[in-house]
């Protein structure tokens, strides 16, 4: 038994592997698709702040140091910032999509994957809290999840073949073109990470 099955009722997991209708009323308690969504928003910021803690601190404790000794006040206030920009768009990110997937479900009047898809896109909007900087970050990272699972679904449908020790090869090419560029065009690395290489590898 996966652990979709074990997480929702038996009537509703038949249901769902068979695209049948299922009522709002079934899994919202009490509540509206509007109020079940708002809920969900306070129930992802509640849960999420514990996550994006060492993810907005480390790189702090890292690069910010000097600005923190320089104008602690505004540094600081600037890290807070961006913190809550971060649990903002998660929680709203998450809020859209459920709130999305019961609409759409009403309006067409079926559960299917079309639904999910339509959810993710517009609940992905609610990206514009995060600042310039941390959207193309999360961007990237997303699309390299994007084509690991597109990969994976190649593979499992069998139209195409694994290649051996592949991950080692698209790992070494990316570095390849990294290293091209902190020799090269030092101005298109993000300062972060140019101040990270630097670290590693010193300068040129």
């Amino acid at each position: 038994m996966s652990s979709i099955q074990k997480a929702i009722p038996p009537e509703w997991y038949e249901k769902i592997v068979k695209d049948q209708f299922i009522h709002c009323k079934d899994f919202h308690s009490n509540h509206t698709c509007l109020g079940e969504a708002g809920e969900r928003w306070l129930k992802v910021a509640a849960s999420t702040y514990k996550y994006y803690l060492p993810i907005h601190l480390i790189p702090f404790l890292l690069f910010k140091l000097k600005h923190l000794k320089k104008d602690p006040k505004k540094t600081l206030s600037k890290a807070a910032i961006g913190y809550i920009k971060s649990i903002c768009f998660m929680s709203t990110y998450v809020a859209v999509l459920k709130y999305t997937l019961c609409k759409a479900k009403n309006i067409r009047g079926k559960m299917d994957g079309a639904n999910g898809m339509l959810g993710a896109f517009l609940g992905a909007w609610g990206i514009f809290f995060e600042s310039e900087s941390r959207r193309i970050e999360i961007a990237l990272f997303i699309m390299t999840r994007f084509f690991e699972t597109f990969w994976n679904y190649l593979k499992h449908r069998g139209y195409v073949v694994p290649i051996w020790s592949g991950e080692n090869l698209v790992f070494a090419c990316a570095m390849a073109i990294i290293g091209y560029f902190y020799h090269c065009e030092q101005k298109s690395i993000k300062p972060s990470y140019l101040s990270l290489f630097k670290r590693l590898w010193g300068d040129n």
